[in-house]
């Protein structure tokens, strides 16, 4: 009988050892499926994370891009506004003598009268261009040549002190952020 019960003993462990290593393998299994799911739901996770970073790397340097585009438009649109007005100031330069010389009178003029109805007439030099002496007259007026006066005529206070100046590209700087828009626009399509 020991025999026997040796047998059924010995049976009985080797359907435990069965048993246990069932148990075992499906719980190996399980682990595994489950590591395997938190494996993929962190890559999942890790991708949407990494997709999101570089959507936003792309979207600012796309931003960058557009910005820098538009700067560089803006800059050369301003360049081309002021080779119109650089232009412009060529093309005074360039008028017949005699009706260059109306100008210079005309701004003579008018500087006369800001200036006179500011100050004492008498307290004053009128400086004008070398080439452009003797094209405005005024008896009551001294005249200095100044090679620093280009286009216009300029009034100044004996003491230097004040300076009221009427010349072409003084009127374009004075009238500068009105005509730069204009200019834009004209050069676009817009204006």
């Amino acid at each position: 009988m020991p025999d026997a019960l040796i047998i059924a003993i010995e049976q009985d462990a080797l359907l435990q050892c069965e048993r246990l290593l069932l148990d075992a393998e499906e719980a190996a299994t399980e682990m595994l499926e489950a590591a395997g799911e938190q494996t993929s739901r962190e890559s999942r996770a890790r991708a949407a994370s990494l997709s999101a970073a570089l959507e936003r790397k792309a979207a600012s340097a796309v931003n960058t891009a557009r910005t820098k585009a538009a700067g560089r438009l803006l800059s050369v649109r301003s360049e081309m506004a002021e080779e119109v007005l650089k232009r412009v100031e060529q093309g005074f330069k360039d008028l017949p003598r005699e009706r260059y010389s109306a100008l210079l009178n005309r701004f003579y003029s008018e500087l006369k009268a800001d200036w006179f109805e500011a100050h004492e007439p008498s307290a004053h030099l009128v400086l004008i261009n070398p080439a452009d002496m003797g094209l405005v007259k005024d008896t009551e007026a001294e005249f200095k040549a100044d090679d620093g006066v280009s286009l216009g005529v300029v009034f100044v206070s004996k003491d230097g002190r004040l300076r009221y100046e009427n010349t072409v590209s003084s009127r374009i700087w004075k009238g500068r952020d009105a005509l730069l828009p204009m200019v834009d626009g004209i050069l676009t399509g817009r204006g």
